[in-house]
């Protein structure tokens, strides 16, 4: 990768580099009724949790008052499948990536578009705020199109890291900044302030909050849906805490050929927590709880209680590069279904365990995932359930791109399957799930690209 201009790591300028009917309608109604109950529980209790939080003011983060200086704080706003916000904070750890645009000294935007020769030009603006307002600038970067996602990853960091490198500069951090894959030199690290050792008012704690409708109708059919979705996480080098939640409404009204009408009601939700605690440099132990409902599923109720432990072949540090992980976890699980299952059951309370061993590589040769899955009842191990899926994008030679992906699944487990028949209609709407010992999917396919890879030009005339 080559600089147009040699000033663009400091100058100011621009610079580029390269209800269903039938006989259950009573029983689906009673049980929209429990369920509708538990999400307005649900609801109110977060919907308190947000309105403390928000009558808490924000304050400035300050470093510690112990003759440090504070690294540099960047907001990034970039969004889609080639913002990995994930691998620029690992890569570039010399600044505190901050969430609030208000606490940042430089806001970075990142946006992209498509290039004639099948790469994308990404456009990093750099907008400086507080002390550094007024000073702004802006890079390029274009990749090829056959540059595989780790190779475009790399570049954009390159440049990324190089922008910020002025900034901190001029906020005055830049001694012994060198800019590289491992950012860095340990003496700055060492006399900067990171984001795990700064006063945060918030204590790292994130939340989010959000909810979306739509409807439609016509003289014979109309369908109503309502999400909903909220969270709250914290994450330091020693704990990770998720809280999150969702829920669901959909109302599906047809009129059938007879006069008659179809009415598909659906009320999903689902609760969850998870913390998880660094045991070692390749040790984890975690614990989890969750609550949901699903008509699919015939529950009305599910509880499970858990927790496990996790060992990391590498380096949890190298995460974004590659993973190689097995973990183990064991607990109980509480089921209330909406109909007797094919089992007699309208209740019950069983043992669980899983065991899962995971890979994901990201290299200059392309990326592969694998997953292998094994789960059963603790009571009764032929319940059981073992998955196995992967995917692999590999570049042969330039240009040419070969990638294969699917699953396979070993279905044992299928304990909530209701004892009453499926009525036509409830298999066309796939109101429910039914019994079946395995799920298979796959996918195959190549891409190849040649001519020229310097037609860089991007034209946004007219585009149909």
């Amino acid at each position: 990768m080559t600089l147009r201009d040699q000033d663009s790591l400091l100058g100011r300028g621009t610079s580029t580099v390269m209800c269903v009917g039938g006989s259950s309608r009573r029983m689906i109604c009673d049980g929209l009724g429990v369920r509708a109950r538990w999400m307005s529980v649900v609801a109110i209790l977060f919907l308190g949790i947000a309105l403390a939080d928000g009558v808490v003011r924000v304050q400035v983060a300050n470093a510690q008052e112990v003759g440090e200086t504070e690294a540099l704080r960047v907001f990034l706003d970039c969004f889609g499948r080639s913002c990995d916000s994930n691998y620029y904070r690992t890569e570039v750890d010399w600044v505190n990536w901050v969430r609030d645009r208000t606490l940042a000294g430089v806001h970075l935007i990142i946006t992209s578009q498509r290039t004639a020769s099948g790469g994308n030009e990404f456009v990093l603006d750099f907008i400086g705020l507080a002390e550094l307002a007024g000073e702004d600038d802006q890079l390029t970067y274009t990749s090829l199109g056959s540059d595989t996602s780790e190779e475009s990853r790399r570049g954009i960091t390159q440049v990324l890291a190089i922008g910020l490198a002025r900034y901190s500069v001029l906020n005055g951090v830049g001694e012994g900044l060198q800019v590289g894959r491992t950012g860095g030199t340990r003496e700055l690290q060492d006399r900067l302030v990171t984001g795990d050792e700064v006063e945060d008012p918030w204590n790292f704690w994130v939340f989010n909050v959000g909810a979306n409708g739509s409807g439609s109708a016509e003289t014979s059919e109309s369908d109503q849906n309502l999400r909903s979705n909220l969270s709250a996480s914290r994450t330091t080098t020693t704990w990770k805490i998720n809280l999150r939640g969702s829920g669901s409404y959909s109302r599906d009204t047809k009129e059938l050929s007879d006069s008659s009408t179809s009415v598909d009601t659906r009320i999903n939700w689902n609760l969850s927590q998870e913390i998880v605690y660094a045991l070692a440099g390749h040790w984890s132990v975690g614990a989890e709880a969750r609550a949901s409902s699903s008509t699919r599923s015939n529950q009305d109720v599910g509880i499970e209680i858990g927790s496990g432990i996790e060992y990391s072949f590498w380096p949890y540090e190298e995460a974004p590069r590659r993973a190689l992980s097995l973990s183990y976890r064991a607990g109980f699980e509480y089921f209330d279904w909406e109909e007797i299952t094919v089992y007699g059951k309208m209740s019950e309370v069983r043992p669980s365990q899983a065991l899962q061993l995971r890979l994901f590589q990201r290299q200059p040769w392309g990326d592969s995932r694998l997953s292998l899955e094994a789960s059963s009842f603790l009571d009764n191990v032929e319940q059981h359930r073992i998955e196995l899926s992967g995917s692999v994008s590999v570049r042969i030679f330039r240009g040419f791109r070969f990638n294969v992906g699917g699953g396979i699944d070993r279905i044992r487990d299928q304990i909530f399957l209701r004892a009453e028949s499926f009525t036509d209609e409830e298999i066309l709407l796939g109101r429910f799930q039914r019994a079946s010992s395995y799920e298979v999917d796959f996918r195959m396919g190549f891409s190849y690209q040649f001519g020229s890879i310097f037609n860089n030009v991007v034209n946004n005339r007219f585009r149909f």
